[in-house]
């Protein structure tokens, strides 16, 4: 059932570790990265499938909101797009409402 190829971009690497660490054993996935800045993340976007990719908005280097810019830019496909943010208005909502993002908390 080890199929999903999930991206992991987080700039808090003790977080993100732990959270692969957790994921892994679910047995679902095949690959799992970790970006641990904007900049990563978006090349690794280029250069390798993800499935699913959990998404800090607040990354260093280039933001959630530019990479998901960028996704839909470069018609990037991925299947689930989990946003999360320690900081989240009313303002970062709406910038991210035109992604049609799957979850986000």
């Amino acid at each position: 059932m080890n199929h999903l190829r999930l991206l992991i971009a987080d700039e808090n690497m003790d977080f993100a570790k732990k959270m692969k660490e957790e994921l892994k054993k679910t047995g679902h996935f095949i690959d799992i990265s970790i970006s641990t800045d904007g900049l990563d993340c978006l090349e690794h976007l280029k250069t390798q499938s993800v499935d699913i990719m959990i998404l800090d908005l607040m990354l260093p280097m280039l933001d959630g909101v530019a990479i998901l810019d960028e996704i839909k830019k470069q018609n990037i496909q991925i299947t689930k797009i989990i946003c999360t943010s320690s900081f989240m208005n009313d303002l970062m909502y709406q910038r991210i409402q035109k992604f049609n993002i799957d979850y986000c908390f």
